[in-house]
């Protein structure tokens, strides 16, 4: 109910309604303090719930006030959509094929509480669309009694779920396209001629100290080193060997990311995992490393203790790591001189582009890449050109 009511003559008025009747003569108590009515939907025809007085009398409000309310509907219904039109583009199916779903949502709003209200209501709506597409995709067209009517009632579907999926999916391209940018700003010089630190770069990937569980799938962007990484079952940012769940060692080493792909523990004579992947960053425009800063020995020191340490099967009882199980090092950083010269050492080739090196390990089984900031950035961004021009925001 809005704040203020006009008149069909534009007059300001009030209004107060009182609910009487023989059934709350009955239901009062003794004190005439309260009502002995049930706030649940009850199954006895003859016994009436609280929400149910509300709805009759909310029914009849509408009714004995609609000329005031139309307009009020109009002027909020208008002001919602321009909303949604200029700043909340992904509300759009909302609008077009919920629009019943806004009438409740409070008149005056700010921006911040009406992008709450809606995003509630956007989650009813895919909730729903969810539900009736299990419906629809569960039939049998062959029983179908009426073809026509199911195939208009299926078509309407698609719409709802395509114009659903295409703010979702614009939302998503935009977050990756201002990523990107982030990630390209943060490996230029300051404004005080330095670069970024590392934890930086690390941080705009994936949070530090965090694990996979920690993190909603939306809220990292592993996508650019490799969009499969995004798949997992174990992934710990920044933390110790000795404190992962999923492996047994008092090793103190600490990877910037190590991710465990689809595991084999519940399969006899097949290693635990199907993978493991080490990501090392390194600060950009970092030129001066000392041996004991080699990201290369850095990396196979990881593989060495996760091998030989152990790691949980489902039961939660420590098995060796499988000898086979491949590991997957990338290391990410500018490539100076220095870390030419370790990749030489280690025996790395240099990429086609001359963006990086690369090489195995075979006595480590490990394949180990190491990929310039830029080669990193030009290629993520290659990949999500086609989204980006798209969408028209390249």
């Amino acid at each position: 109910m809005p704040k203020e009511l006009y008149d069909e003559d534009g007059n300001k008025f009030f209004y107060s309604g009182y609910v009487a009747g023989k059934y709350l003569d009955d239901k009062v108590n003794t004190e005439r303090t309260e009502f002995n009515i049930s706030n649940e939907q009850l199954l006895d025809e003859n016994e009436v719930s609280w929400p149910e007085i509300r709805e009759g009398v909310k029914e009849s409000v509408n009714a004995h006030l609609e000329s005031s309310l139309h307009k009020f509907r109009e002027e909020k219904l208008e002001h919602i959509t321009n909303y949604v039109k200029s700043k909340a583009p992904r509300y759009r199916a909302l609008i077009k094929h919920r629009k019943e779903l806004i009438e409740d949502i409070p008149a005056g709003l700010s921006d911040e509480k009406l992008d709450l209200e809606l995003h509630k209501r956007q989650g009813m709506l895919e909730v729903e669309i969810k539900e009736r597409g299990q419906e629809i995709l569960s039939k049998d067209f062959a029983s179908v009694d009426d073809l026509p009517e199911f195939l208009d009632k299926y078509h309407r579907f698609i719409e709802e779920v395509n114009d659903t999926g295409k703010t979702q999916l614009a939302d998503y391209i935009v977050k990756r396209k201002l990523m990107l940018e982030l990630f390209e700003k943060t490996l230029s010089l300051t404004d005080k001629k330095r670069y970024s630190k590392e934890k930086n770069i690390h941080q705009i990937v994936f949070p530090l100290g965090q694990i996979s569980d920690d993190i909603d799938y939306e809220k990292h962007n592993l996508w650019i080193v490799d969009e499969k990484l995004s798949y997992h079952v174990y992934l710990a940012s920044n933390k110790k060997l000795s404190q992962m769940e999923v492996i047994d060692t008092k090793s103190n080493n600490q990877p910037d990311l190590i991710i465990f792909d689809s595991p084999f523990a519940f399969v006899e004579d097949e290693p635990p995992f199907h993978s493991v992947v080490i990501i090392e960053f390194k600060r950009p425009g970092r030129e001066e490393y000392s041996e004991k800063d080699n990201p290369i020995v850095q990396v196979y020191s990881y593989v060495r203790d996760i091998k030989e340490g152990k790691v949980m099967d489902k039961n939660g009882r420590p098995i060796p790591v499988g000898e086979s199980t491949p590991f997957y090092a990338y290391i990410i950083c500018d490539l100076s001189n220095k870390m030419g010269i370790f990749a030489v050492n280690a025996n790395l080739t240099k990429t086609p582009d001359n963006m990086g090196y690369f090489g195995y390990n075979k006595e480590l089984s490990t394949y180990v890449e190491i990929i310039s900031f830029d080669k990193l950035f030009q290629d993520s961004k290659k990949r999500n050109k086609i989204l980006f021009d798209k969408l028209l925001i390249s």
